[in-house]
């Protein structure tokens, strides 16, 4: 997939028909990746991270996610801490990896 992407937990693709080569990866750290296999607009390279989300604690990503409805939304399900969501909610359209959960 990436040469920054050493170990995969998990895969979404997404749904968007204007993003068809936008792929999700979930990582044992917790954090989940945007990536593309293909050149486009919003990508600068190929095979290039474009962006990513990190939750308060390192914990495993379990399970992705996307909104079949609005395209721009992940979910991603982590493993449980104590004082944390398990679920996470971003809006891949923000400038930053914030939660909307």
């Amino acid at each position: 997939m990436n040469s920054e992407v050493q170990t995969c937990k998990c895969l979404a693709w997404s749904p968007d028909p204007t993003t068809p080569h936008l792929l999700a990866a979930g990582l044992p750290n917790g954090r989940v990746v945007l990536t593309s296999f293909r050149d486009s607009v919003s990508f600068s390279s190929v095979n290039s991270i474009s962006k990513e989300f990190i939750p308060r604690n390192s914990r495993s990503c379990n399970a992705l996610a996307w909104n079949p409805v609005y395209h721009n939304e992940l979910a991603a399900g982590l493993g449980k801490v104590r004082c944390d969501f398990s679920t996470l909610v971003w809006d891949v359209n923000q400038s930053s990896g914030t939660s909307l959960a």
